[in-house]
């Protein structure tokens, strides 16, 4: 490991037991932890009335994250998953040097 990503790893760590870490869960796959970060409420005009959705962005260790989902980033695109034991899909998701950041969409949101 270089000396960036083991200082990630070391503070991702940290901000785990500082701002806690939540269950995610792709499909019927077993969970990972995940951090948390903004939850967007969105309300869009459609032909008969406001459609609403809502986004969640979670962030993972990627090292936690390959553990237990080992298949390619881009497979998980689009997959139904449960955080917290509310129903989402994957809109988008990124892999870097330390982290996958996954942006989820509500079901109803078209995709």
């Amino acid at each position: 490991m270089s000396i960036l990503s083991d200082f990630t790893a070391g503070q991702y760590l940290t901000s785990k037991g500082v701002i806690g870490a939540t269950a995610f869960i792709i499909g019927t796959g077993d969970a990972v932890d995940v951090i948390q970060g903004e939850e967007r409420q969105e309300r869009a005009s459609e032909l008969n009335g406001f459609e609403r959705s809502s986004r969640l962005t979670i962030v993972a260790g990627l090292a936690d994250f390959i553990a237990v989902y080992p298949a390619a980033i881009q497979t998980y695109l689009g997959k139904n998953c449960t955080h917290k034991g509310d129903e989402w899909r994957i809109a988008d998701i990124e892999e870097g040097a330390g982290f996958v950041t996954i942006n989820l969409a509500s079901r109803t949101e078209v995709s």
